[in-house]
């Protein structure tokens, strides 16, 4: 019987389980994209179009994805050099979606809070990435530091 393994506990796991320290990678970015779009079109053009703009995210995190598993896979730029598998690729869409939503829901706050609340956000998303990541690769850093030692 074949378990499937919701978030990734393991370096063998990444890309493979639905989640992994990449997804929140996806999150930041969808925060990122969204704000994109949201001043590209917004600020500069008066369009406030919140429901395309995150359609704009969905179609980015595809584009991403692609470009993630074709181009950077065929560079070897990918984790383990291995390609997603199609649950994890959706889900790094949908954290990519999620990001577009967050940004859309503090976009209208006074301009301080929405300052101090995108710098939490992104700050917090980077340091729970990396520990997330630390925490995945020790054991795989550990074994690579032995085999270099002898």
């Amino acid at each position: 019987m074949y378990k499937i393994i919701i978030i990734a506990k393991r370096a063998e796991h990444v890309g493979i389980s639905p989640i992994d320290f990449f997804s929140l990678g996806h999150l930041f970015m969808g925060y990122i994209t969204f704000l994109g779009f949201y001043g590209t079109f917004s600020l500069f053009f008066g369009i406030p179009l919140n429901f395309f703009y995150l359609l704009g995210n969905i179609f980015v995190g595809i584009i991403w994805e692609s470009v993630e598993n074709i181009i950077l896979y065929e560079l070897k730029f990918k984790f383990a050099h291995r390609r997603d598998s199609i649950i994890n690729s959706l889900m790094d869409i949908i954290f990519f979606l999620f990001g577009g939503i967050f940004a859309m829901s503090i976009v209208l706050l006074e301009v301080s809070l929405f300052f101090i609340s995108t710098m939490l956000f992104l700050l917090s998303s980077l340091i729970l990435l990396d520990l997330y990541a630390l925490k995945i690769l020790k054991p795989v850093i550990a074994r690579q530091k032995e085999k270099n030692s002898f």
